[in-house]
């Protein structure tokens, strides 16, 4: 995309609302990949330069003859190689992280970023107006469906703990999920793991972006997972499936 789509990249990044914040990031990947393919040429050259050498050196030295001032630019090339090998590994080290931090590119018929350019595809039913509507948490709370003071109290606030025929509720609402799925739908229930390691955390693009604002295992490269996205995505990573 960078090499060859550049414009396509710049035109998502647009429609997104980040290409002012994005641009410079962009041109430094363009400019990282142009180096990277050029080291790489640079080290094949050298490599290449370096065969020929050894094999001079071996005829000298078959021919009895000295081949000292061969050796030495050997060994120059050779330390020119691990140079540019270094430089590589850096360019390439950098190139990824940018193409890790870049967002997706959405398609051209998906409107630009902000509110103020959504669109209403459909609508179902008239909203009541005027006389106020009894929102759910007065209702859960009265009912003594949900406890809203004592999942603050326990965890923070916007967490709610589920009491009675509330917690009855939640319980039947993920089965009916469950059931109507894999009964009627086709899909596979699986139980994931919920705490996964670095590469299902990159592969789903939570890495490197979110690092710091992660629940993860001190000492260990593990992550607490955010959502089940990220184990059930990483099932087939690296694999290849058949159509």
């Amino acid at each position: 995309m960078v090499r060859e789509h550049i414009d396509a990249l710049r035109a998502g990044m647009r429609r997104r609302g980040a290409l002012d914040a994005l641009s410079p990031t962009i041109d430094r990947a363009v400019a990282l990949d142009k180096s990277r393919r050029e080291t790489i040429q640079a080290v094949e050259e050298r490599k290449a330069a370096r065969n020929a050498v050894s094999q001079q050196v071996g005829q000298r030295k078959r021919a009895g003859e000295s081949a000292d001032d061969l050796q030495q630019q050997s060994r120059a090339l050779g330390e020119e190689i691990a140079r540019l090998d270094k430089e590589l590994a850096a360019a390439e080290s950098e190139l990824s992280a940018i193409l890790l931090e870049l967002p997706n590119v959405t398609l051209e018929q998906v409107p630009a970023g902000g509110e103020e350019n959504n669109a209403v595809v459909r609508s179902w039913g008239t909203p009541r107006e005027g006389a106020r509507v009894e929102p759910h948490w007065e209702i859960g709370s009265r009912l003594g469906l949900i406890d809203l003071e004592r999942g603050a109290k326990i965890s923070g606030s916007g967490f709610i703990v589920f009491r009675g025929k509330g917690a009855r509720l939640v319980r039947s609402l993920i089965n009916l999920m469950l059931d109507t799925h894999t009964r009627d739908h086709g899909y596979d229930e699986t139980w994931v793991p919920v705490v996964v390691n670095r590469a299902s955390m990159t592969g789903t693009a939570q890495l490197p972006k979110f690092e710091e604002d992660m629940y993860a295992l001190k000492g260990e490269d593990m992550f607490l997972i955010p959502t089940a996205e990220v184990p059930l995505t990483n099932l087939y990573r690296d694999e290849v499936l058949s159509e």
